[in-house]
């Protein structure tokens, strides 16, 4: 009796370790990767897709989320059939004000990475991200004291940069002239080469291949000079010429 009492409290105490060591992860927030993870694994079926939206529901109502989805977030997981329930338990997970705060903050992060990575761009497609973004970071934080310094800097860097966007647009625009006159010059030399073709092969049948006149005669000079001179007459030892069997008489 002793021993099965020792076992069974060695077993609550084992059972209690074990829900205490798993009750960590059962209250830990979800994260983004376990919500696209999730989404992605379960669209092989309608059922699995809807049963992950709801379990995904539950879990967020349960334990929260320690992430805010931007506006682009949201497009890719309804990509991935998430439902607006889904989506607006995303939203009401968080705090409204703690969320508007979390997606400027993304925006300010993703609207000044665009400027200064592309602030010494070598191409025009670059340096015209970095005057766009920019653009909307001091048209958006222009009163935000936190970026102030960083509003400051790309205030006086604009200027230079929309300069520097319009020398590089009429450069571009200037190689695109030259290329597309380059191209018709060829294709320009090209008619002239064909033209000249054809105008030869008219040149070469006006004057004629024919070389025998309307009355037959051959009007090449070697032959006809040959024509001109008699053939030499046969003689007997000629194989063409035959001479008549006769007998032979011979006189006395």
């Amino acid at each position: 009796m002793l021993y099965r009492a020792h076992l069974q409290l060695f077993l609550v105490i084992l059972l209690a370790g074990a829900a205490f060591a798993q009750a960590p992860a059962d209250t830990k927030p979800v994260t983004k990767g376990e919500l696209f993870e999730t989404l992605e694994a379960s669209r092989t079926s309608d059922e699995l897709l809807k049963k992950a939206n709801v379990d995904l529901i539950k879990a967020i109502e349960g334990r929260g989320v320690d992430f805010v989805l931007t506006p682009e977030e949201e497009w890719q997981l309804e990509m991935r059939d998430a439902s607006e329930d889904l989506l607006a338990a995303i939203r009401a997970a968080i705090d409204p004000s703690e969320r508007e705060a979390r997606i400027n903050a993304d925006r300010q992060q993703r609207l000044y990475t665009q400027f200064a990575t592309n602030y010494n761009s070598n191409d025009l497609a670059g340096r015209n991200s970095a005057v766009i973004a920019a653009r909307e970071f001091v048209s958006l934080y222009a009163n935000d004291p936190n970026v102030a310094e960083i509003v400051t800097f790309m205030q006086r860097s604009l200027p230079r940069l929309e300069q520097s966007v319009m020398m590089m647009e009429q450069r571009e625009a200037a190689m695109q002239r030259a290329r597309a006159e380059a191209i018709e010059r060829q294709q320009r030399m090209e008619q002239q080469r064909q033209e000249r073709d054809r105008r030869r092969q008219e040149n070469t049948a006006g004057t004629g291949n024919d070389t025998n006149p309307p009355n037959g005669r051959s009007s090449n000079r070697s032959e006809t000079r040959e024509e001109m001179v008699p053939p030499p007459p046969r003689q007997p030892s000629d194989p063409v010429v035959r001479t008549p069997r006769y007998p032979i008489i011979r006189r006395p």
